[in-house]
């Protein structure tokens, strides 16, 4: 493995701009990065030497106003995270808490039902509406009398899965 070491520290160089440049433009032989006192890149091949004096002048000539713009759909993840877990903390109030301080399910009975959910939380909480909708319907399956007698009913259940398949419907 060859490591071309620029040794001059450029302190206005974004990382990931830089990054994604040695990605788009040297895919086949670009391995990767180090910046510490001096900035190591790992290839292999060694690049030629036109293509050493090309990165270490745009990695030098690079400026503050050179960066990497946010994915688009960042922003739309990041929100669908927060919605995700709003909207299982407000599912689990609704459909078990209330039930529990009624006196209708015990701790026992929500850990029965926590963990048959657990996957469909974890894809909420990671903002992952369609593939929480998808357990839901393809890997939870038939609602048996033990998820009832445990307070996860046909009700409750359809009523999730009509609330994810609301929110993803604009």
């Amino acid at each position: 493995m060859y490591k071309l070491e620029i040794v001059t520290i450029n302190a206005n160089a974004d990382l990931k701009y830089f990054s994604a440049w040695l990605e788009s433009n040297y895919a086949a032989s670009f391995k990767g990065f180090a910046v510490g006192t001096k900035a190591v890149i790992y290839f292999e091949p060694e690049p030629t030497a036109a293509e050493k004096t090309a990165i270490e002048a745009l990695y030098s000539g690079l400026t503050a106003a050179d960066v990497l713009e946010s994915n688009p759909m960042q922003a739309s993840y990041d929100q669908a995270e927060v919605d995700g877990r709003e909207y299982f903390k407000l599912a689990k109030a609704k459909y078990f808490g209330v039930k529990l301080q009624a006196g209708e399910l015990t701790y026992s009975n929500l850990n029965y039902v926590y963990s048959k959910l657990s996957q469909v939380a974890l894809r909420l909480n990671n903002g992952d509406h369609s593939m929480a909708l998808y357990y839901l319907q393809n890997d939870i399956g038939t609602i048996t009398q033990t998820d009832t007698d445990n307070g996860y009913t046909q009700e409750v259940h359809d009523n999730i899965v009509q609330d994810i398949t609301n929110y993803l419907t604009p």
